[in-house]
């Protein structure tokens, strides 16, 4: 599955994602002065087509912005659609208005049924791109990733590899709401900076740890290596 972000919705990409030994599928987001067409019609602006097209399904959702929430709606449906220079192939328009201030566009040749369930399944995968950006982001950020220098490139790579682990772990723990969810929510307050909450807690999770660690500078205590087994072949 290829997610291709605005921008990249270019015919030479999509001639080849379209032919017929590919057999690759994929989820674009298309600019709204992109030229579309009904199956076997003329071709015209994706957003004249989007003014045509039926918005059926709906989803409440709550949207943060630093201590700030609130709930809004957003409408979504699908139509056929096709491109000018591939006339024959149908593809499907997934468009959801209420995220922005303008709808979004999602170019997709994935089979649908036009149910509600398989159109949020294609806007949540392109989500997922996101998603994914903001992991490699708060990587970069909250782990200094980047002022980390090593002698080989190998090392460099089991860096990135461990450094990637702790991210990981850090998602598991926000998404294991039943038995360190109390434990998270108290690492994601200390860690609050002055100016807010930030949207995501893999920000925040770092900076509280951090922050608990700090409280206690001290050195770990020594392990003893335990007696060993063996016993000794003369006596001292």
């Amino acid at each position: 599955m290829w997610v291709i972000d605005r921008g990249g919705d270019r015919g030479r990409l999509f001639r080849e994602l379209l032919r017929k030994d590919a057999g690759c599928r994929f989820i674009a987001r298309l600019r709204g002065d992109r030229l579309l067409g009904p199956p076997h019609g003329s071709a015209a602006v994706a957003m004249e087509l989007v003014k045509k097209t039926a918005l059926p399904y709906r989803k409440a959702i709550v949207r943060d912005r630093g201590e700030r929430s609130w709930s809004s709606t957003v409408h979504f449906g699908a139509r056929r659609v096709s491109l000018p220079y591939h006339p024959n192939i149908g593809l499907w328009l997934v468009v959801v208005s209420g995220l922005g201030s303008e709808p979004l566009l999602l170019l997709t040749n994935c089979t649908l049924k036009r149910t509600a369930r398989q159109i949020r399944w294609v806007v949540d995968s392109y989500l997922t791109r996101w998603s994914l950006e903001e992991a490699i982001l708060s990587i970069k950020k909250e782990y200094d990733l980047e002022n980390i220098r090593m002698l080989t490139s190998q090392r460099l790579r089991n860096l990135v590899w461990l450094v990637t682990l702790a991210a990981y772990n850090l998602s598991v723990l926000v998404t294991d709401r039943h038995r360190l969810w109390l434990a998270v929510i108290r690492l994601t307050n200390v860690g609050k900076p002055l100016f807010g909450m930030p949207r995501m807690p893999l920000y925040a999770l770092p900076h509280g740890i951090a922050t608990v660690f700090s409280r206690h500078p001290r050195a770990p205590r020594p392990i003893k290596p335990p007696p060993p087994r063996q016993l000794p072949l003369f006596e001292s």
